[in-house]
């Protein structure tokens, strides 16, 4: 479950166990929990789904015409390992001619589409330079 999903919901049940007396005490165990639910990165898959990344390029050698197009194509990559992006992206904060961005990313939850499951050990780090118009120099790898 992905940190913004996971954090309304706790709001929603504090909002709603408010009137009912003892429940939040009753649900702490519970609540603290979903705070805290993560998965990890196995030290084998990230390097794995690293390998993949520079197989695409993102080792500085692949050129991209936008810094979207690159991301969707870094997902693609890591579509293979179950990985997908754990928050939602601003077209805003990649208009920049160059940038670093640490993306949280999350694992597949194939029973739920709508509820990944959030890595907690590794982000995925992208860097991006704007070469000349219409062309970007890209970076990205799993920490």
């Amino acid at each position: 479950m992905g940190k913004y999903k996971q954090s309304r919901l706790v709001e929603n049940i504090i909002r709603i166990g408010a009137d009912i007396p003892n429940l939040q005490e009753h649900l702490r165990p519970v609540l603290d929990h979903l705070k805290t639910a993560s998965q990890k990165l196995d030290s084998s898959e990230r390097r794995s789904a690293n390998a993949a990344l520079q197989r695409a390029g993102f080792d500085g050698n692949g050129r991209y015409r936008s810094v979207g197009t690159a991301i969707t194509k870094a997902f693609r990559v890591l579509e293979d390992f179950g990985i997908e992006p754990d928050e939602v992206f601003s077209a805003f904060a990649y208009q920049k001619p160059e940038g670093t961005v640490p993306m949280s990313i999350a694992f597949s939850n194939p029973s739920d589409p709508f509820s990944p499951e959030a890595i907690s050990n590794s982000v995925l780090h992208f860097s991006w330079t704007e070469l000349r118009p219409d062309h970007f120099e890209v970076v990205a790898y799993l920490s």
